[in-house]
């Protein structure tokens, strides 16, 4: 449980997998490069 999902437990959300958003079932590697791509988003503000 990286991170990001530290962030979506406080918010409420479970690993209920009928309740799981669809991004939290893409493959760990597709994540980490989309939290990378939104990372350098924030950081070029």
């Amino acid at each position: 449980l990286g991170e990001l999902g530290s962030i979506l437990l406080k918010n409420g959300i479970c690993d209920d997998p009928n309740s799981t958003p669809f991004y939290l079932k893409k493959p760990q590697a597709e994540r980490e490069y989309e939290q990378r791509m939104q990372l350098k988003n924030e950081c070029t503000c």
